[in-house]
């Protein structure tokens, strides 16, 4: 008797958990799901967060987005991988709805709306003297603007990706580079650079930029709230 009451129990947790999920969405959330496919555009380099293995996209982003896809039901389709300022360009365009690993800005904002952040990552300064005269960032980058306005005196140079500005950095022809720092960890096990470090005073929290006033944004708010805090790193 006593191990059919605890059956039982289980199984009434198991059922109302069960009701929980289901009602996780409302009923035009869930029409919405089960009536569209949601076309994304990844960015090409920007490990380790999205970047192509091959022609396929991966990496935590990647995987995290697989994940509110699993659990919500969304279905999910790529159209193009590209540069950041190009998937940026696809979605102002209306020609995808969603674009991974974003940080909002005013001008982003014009064309886009934006779900709760999913990770925040700090940002940090790679250089080669103690004063830098220039400094390298992904082209089309939040980070850009923060240093524009925040160091008027150093010269801005944008490059395609993050590696690139490296490379560059590398070459000598300039002396340093700002990206946050879980880019900054990939690429320093990647080239085994030893070059100074030190914060900058802006950090990451990424997001997913979606197409304007559609109900996405509430579906994909609720999932990230579903899935808790950095669950799938686990």
């Amino acid at each position: 008797m006593a191990h059919l009451k605890i059956l039982i129990l289980l199984l009434t947790m198991f059922l109302l958990g069960s009701c929980n999920k289901g009602s996780l969405y409302t009923a035009d959330e869930q029409e919405f799901i089960d009536n569209n496919i949601i076309v994304w555009a990844a960015e090409d380099n920007y490990p380790p967060f999205v970047y192509l293995s091959g022609n396929e996209p991966i990496g935590f982003s990647v995987d995290y987005l697989n994940e509110i896809s699993k659990r919500s039901g969304l279905k999910i389709r790529l159209e193009n991988h590209c540069q950041l300022v190009t998937c940026l360009a696809l979605l102002k365009d209306k020609k995808v709805d969603l674009v991974t690993s974003v940080r909002v800005t005013p001008e982003r904002s014009e064309y886009a709306d934006f779900t709760r952040p999913y990770i925040t990552v700090d940002t940090v300064l790679i250089k080669k003297v103690n004063q830098p005269a220039t400094v390298g960032a992904g082209k089309g980058y939040a980070i850009v603007q923060f240093l524009k306005q925040s160091s008027p005196d150093i010269k801005v140079v944008e490059f395609d990706n993050d590696e690139l500005a490296l490379s560059a950095l590398i070459a000598g022809s300039i002396d340093s580079i700002a990206l946050d720092v879980a880019s900054a960890r990939v690429l320093r096990e990647k080239y085994k650079f030893k070059f100074d470090e030190s914060s900058l005073q802006i950090n990451y929290p990424l997001s997913f930029a979606i197409i304007k006033n559609s109900k996405l944004k509430s579906i994909i708010d609720k999932t990230i709230t579903d899935i808790g805090p950095r669950e799938i790193w686990k």
